[in-house]
């Protein structure tokens, strides 16, 4: 079965190891699902520091620019971690 999706091998800090277990387990999906899935998750906010960066090494982007775009990816990934949380709290009832 073919797939278009790019495989990439990542390590994991030990202490990932046991809570990705954990939720594997709780949640009913495999530990490589739930990583692809916070990564989705969290795309726009990777998007936004990549197109931040970018435009910084170009000198298009001033300090005031960049400290918004970080606020807003701070913020943006509280509330995905919030939501991670509740749907969490929903399972284990």
């Amino acid at each position: 079965m073919s797939t278009r999706k790019r495989r990439l091998q990542v390590t994991i800090e030990p202490e990932l190891e046991p809570v990705l277990a954990r939720l594997s387990k709780f949640m009913g999906k495999p530990q490589s699902t739930i990583i692809t899935d916070l990564l989705m998750e969290s795309f726009p906010i990777l998007e936004q520091t990549a197109n931040a960066l970018e435009l910084a090494s170009q000198g298009r982007l001033d300090l005031t620019g960049l400290n918004e775009a970080v606020h807003k990816s701070i913020n943006e990934a509280i509330d995905s971690e919030s939501e991670l949380m509740e749907l969490l709290k929903g399972q284990k009832r």
